[in-house]
């Protein structure tokens, strides 16, 4: 697996690619609170006050004594167990069926793919990014330096660019892009796909990473990145080497750039006030490096066995705010934009499993049971669900795979256990399940409650060509052909 995830892009791409951050979840106690005892005017009333009260006490005193150190993360991982029906997670409030971005839970048999979509010059639209833009229905398709901007409502191109890639939705409505050719870089309309050039870069540079401010290119003879000003981009603010980095690349909710040279501000063109003791070693296997949302940063301190040390930084001062915590196994690279710190590798049972920390405290939040294949065991994020390889010990392993296990990214639950499912994608409830491997093309979606035990199917429905890309995108669920250049839209 590659250290690097690269640029930060949208949240269907493929497993060496960056997602968009997301917010963190926190472990909270909760706060129970008692009613005052009732005034009375007579003794008996005082004397029940008084018992209530001391029951209040009693009370807290065994919540406090038994309970709070039940719920505090421990440093010793606790037994798992490999019962499916005692891992059934709990029941939530249900999501909407539409929420307007991301992949949509839809709960009950859809009708019928739409008209097809063609998108001209296109054949296999597997490698493409589809990009939310938050303007009505509009997503940007990225293809192999050609950009679409379909209407999934219309079911129609608004307009296209040939040549152009790397789209960044600004806030204010608009897009950004780059000609691969010229270097040109320019502002899009993205209702009419109206141009408003922004500048050039130099020759001999490729976009490592932009926003509406700031573009760091890596120079494609001397081996270092520079960021400059979207005003004058003949002008570097600073320089660092392009050497590998662990973790990714921007991190902090966009506002830090990591190098081996040190962490740099995105937002003020100058070095971070932290990072400047991140390393990677010649052999590529030790480091130090940082990651982690904004509010939420990690330093990372991995050993050339693989051991890694985590511990919450305060970006500002430049000081640990915890003390170093030992974490089991190694952090897999494509999820540091998760909402959790997984890591897979020998727990205290000699097996090999999966446990996850989080962000704000560096501690553990859950490890779950079934045992891992040695190495690389997958390890896919899909919404709320995790997707692992399984040891052939647990489940007869597939002809062509490993046996595979989901599991609810959050509490850790495992859902299902077997050897003929592989997740296309899922939202916060319905895992779809659409080929035989993550992120390649299928010919049926199937869609599963992931909030039932057992993990039960609510539906199927048949592609709209033989070999198709699932991808949820804008609330809806869209086909991308990998062979005729086309795009279908799931009605529901």
């Amino acid at each position: 697996m590659s250290h690097d995830d690269g640029p930060a892009a949208s949240s269907n791409e493929r497993p060496d690619m960056l997602d968009e951050p997301q917010d963190e979840p926190q472990d909270e106690l909760e706060d129970e609170s008692e009613p005052g005892a009732a005034e009375g005017h007579g003794r008996r009333f005082m004397f029940i006050g008084i018992g209530a009260g001391v029951l209040v006490v009693v009370v807290a005193l065994l919540t406090w004594f038994v309970f709070v150190p039940m719920t505090r993360p421990s440093a010793t991982p606790p037994t798992p167990t490999e019962s499916l029906t005692e891992q059934t997670p709990a029941q939530t409030s249900t999501p909407e069926e539409s929420t307007g971005t991301g992949v949509p839970d839809l709960l009950t048999q859809p009708a019928s793919w739409s008209p097809g979509i063609p998108l001209p010059g296109s054949d296999d639209l597997s490698y493409s990014d589809v990009i939310e833009t938050g303007i009505g229905s509009i997503v940007v398709i990225d293809s192999l330096s050609e950009l679409y901007a379909v209407d999934l409502a219309a079911n129609d191109v608004v307009w296209s660019l040939a040549g152009y890639s790397y789209w960044i939705t600004l806030d204010d409505g608009t897009g950004i892009v780059s000609d691969d050719a010229s270097g040109q870089i320019a502002k899009v309309n993205v209702q009419t796909g109206q141009l408003d050039v922004v500048g050039t870069l130099p020759s001999g540079y490729d976009i490592e990473y932009l926003n509406a401010d700031v573009v760091v290119t890596d120079s494609i003879n001397e081996g270092t990145y520079c960021a400059r000003p979207m005003t004058a981009l003949d002008t570097c603010l600073w320089q660092a080497s392009d050497d590998i980095v662990w973790g990714t690349r921007v991190f902090g909710n966009g506002r830090w750039f990591s190098t081996v040279d040190g962490v740099f501000d995105l937002t003020t063109g100058q070095p971070a006030s932290f990072g400047k003791d991140s390393v990677v070693d010649e052999t590529s296997v030790s480091a130090v490096y940082y990651d982690g949302p904004d509010g939420g940063v990690q330093r990372f301190d991995t050993d050339s066995n693989n051991n890694t040390v985590l511990q919450l930084w305060d970006t500002q001062n430049n000081q640990a705010l915890s003390s170093p915590t030992p974490i089991t196994g190694w952090v897999d690279p494509d999820t540091y934009d998760a909402p959790l710190i997984y890591a897979h590798g020998q727990t205290t049972d000699s097996e090999y499993r999966l446990s996850a920390y989080s962000w704000q405290t560096g501690q553990l939040v859950w490890w779950a049971s079934p045992k891992l294949v040695e190495g690389d065991p997958g390890l896919w994020l899909f919404g709320n669900y995790i997707q692992v390889w399984m040891d052939a010990q647990d489940k007869p392993a597939h002809p062509d795979r490993p046996a595979s296990a989901i599991i609810n990214s959050q509490g850790g639950q495992i859902l299902w256990q077997g050897d003929d499912m592989m997740v296309a994608m899922a939202g916060q409830r319905v895992v779809y399940v659409g080929s035989d491997q993550p992120y390649t093309c299928g010919s049926t979606l199937d869609a599963y409650d992931g909030q039932a035990s057992g993990l039960p199917q609510l539906w199927s429905v048949d592609a709209p060509e033989d070999e198709v890309q699932f991808q949820g995108v804008a609330s809806r669920v869209i086909a991308l052909s990998c062979s005729s250049g086309q795009m279908w839209v799931l009605q529901p």
